[in-house]
């Protein structure tokens, strides 16, 4: 791949990154206004906290303190989890599109559905296991049940780990191979901004060195987060960009011709 054609690529994943985040955090957001409209604690789906256009501090500002009030704990819960599914379900559609999308499809089409499950995958990271004892959505969840993290935590865990799994070991071996992304270097380049994403923004790996949150809980979690971030892109580098290609995909992606950029 050219200097040109590299730098182009790279402008255009970014730029489809945010895209991705940008469009899979207003799913999110509205899904809890949603539910809380349709139970009647909201005025319209839509009337969430935006903050700027970075939707750095977007928030779906449902007064669950009102409804704990109500006596509707399973409500809170309904309304904290309901996100989360939805992530997981954009999750699934999207590993889903990339595996059987047509050959047809340009390659941008395709690098944003692998962004697309990538931020989802990300978001359900960014709350299991990093937030489960802390805040977000599951702590919503279990307060609104009265039920221990740990219920979450590791059933949770197991589902988030293969989810990213499924990222590392098949989703991106494959987005590289049909997207024309040549050359080593491009491709570090790639990983880097991937694991960037899901373990140092996501995973709250930044906050390690700027924190936000002074518990000492919160921080070796973090920590680890940002710790895993640089350990998986060495097993990534080893095992993603060059044979076997992933350890999700077989033989077969061998087989998988490169699209031309």
């Amino acid at each position: 791949m050219s200097v040109t054609k590299g730098i182009t690529y790279f402008i255009l994943a970014i730029v489809l990154l945010l895209v991705a985040r940008h469009v899979m955090v207003l799913c999110h957001e509205w899904t809890h206004g949603t539910v809380a409209w349709i139970s009647g604690y909201k005025d319209s789906p839509f009337a969430i906290y935006y903050g700027d256009w970075t939707l750095l501090h977007v928030d779906e500002d449902v007064d669950y303190g009102r409804i704990m009030a109500d006596g509707k704990g399973w409500l809170v819960s309904l309304i904290a989890s309901s996100a989360l599914v939805t992530n997981t379900l954009l999750f699934l559609l999207s590993t889903f599109l990339l595996s059987g999308c047509s050959a047809r499809w340009p390659w941008p089409a395709r690098l944003f559905v692998f962004w697309f499950g990538v931020v989802n995958i990300a978001e359900l990271f960014s709350y299991v296991p990093m937030r489960v004892f802390f805040s977000g959505d599951i702590r919503n969840f279990v307060t609104g049940l009265n039920i221990s993290p740990w219920l979450v935590l590791v059933p949770g865990t197991i589902l988030v780990g293969f989810g990213l799994s499924r990222v590392f070991g098949h989703d991106l071996p494959l987005v590289i191979r049909t997207t024309g992304l040549s050359g080593r270097v491009w491709q570090r380049l790639f990983l880097g901004v991937l694991m960037f994403a899901v373990f140092w923004f996501y995973g709250g790996g930044l906050d390690a060195f700027f924190p936000w949150e002074n518990s000492p809980g919160f921080q070796a979690w973090v920590t680890f987060s940002a710790v895993l971030g640089v350990a998986m892109y060495f097993v990534c580098d080893r095992y993603c960009l060059r044979p076997p290609y992933g350890w999700d995909n077989g033989l077969w992606l061998k087989k998988v011709p490169r699209c031309r950029s």
